[in-house]
C-alpha cells in the first residue's frame, strides 16, 4: 500500500530500511560543495538533502540507483511530475502535437 507522502511512516511511504540506509551511504560519501544534479549548485552537509531516484516513483522507480539533491529541487521536480501526471489521467487519448496545416496562398 502506498499512501501519500504526507501521510503514514516512511515504510508505508514505500521509503524504507534500504532507501533510508542507501541514504545515509549518499551522505557519507558526500563531498562538500558537489553540485546538485537537479539545479547544478552546490550541495553542503548542513543543507536539507534527498535521495533522489534516478527514475521517478511515480513512473515506476524502486530502490536501486539513486543520488543525494537538494531537498527542495527534488520535491519540486516531483510535483512538476505529478502535476503533469494528473493533468493526463482524465485524457482519453494522447495529445497529439502540433503540425502545420496546407499552405493557403491568398
Amino acid at each position: 500500500m502506498t499512501v501519500a507522502r504526507w501521510q503514514g511512516t516512511t515504510t508505508q511511504r514505500g521509503l524504507g530500511y534500504t532507501h533510508q540506509a542507501h541514504k545515509k551511504k549518499l551522505l557519507a560519501a558526500l563531498r562538500p560543495g558537489q553540485p546538485c544534479p537537479r539545479c547544478g549548485e552546490p550541495m553542503w552537509p548542513h543543507q536539507p538533502l534527498d535521495r533522489d531516484h534516478t527514475t521517478p516513483r511515480a513512473l515506476g522507480g524502486k530502490d536501486s540507483r539513486g543520488v543525494l539533491s537538494h531537498a527542495h529541487c527534488n520535491r519540486s521536480a516531483g510535483a512538476r511530475l505529478g502535476n503533469r501526471l494528473r493533468g493526463l489521467r482524465g485524457q482519453q487519448q494522447p495529445r497529439r502535437a502540433w503540425q502545420p496545416g496546407p499552405s493557403r496562398n491568398w
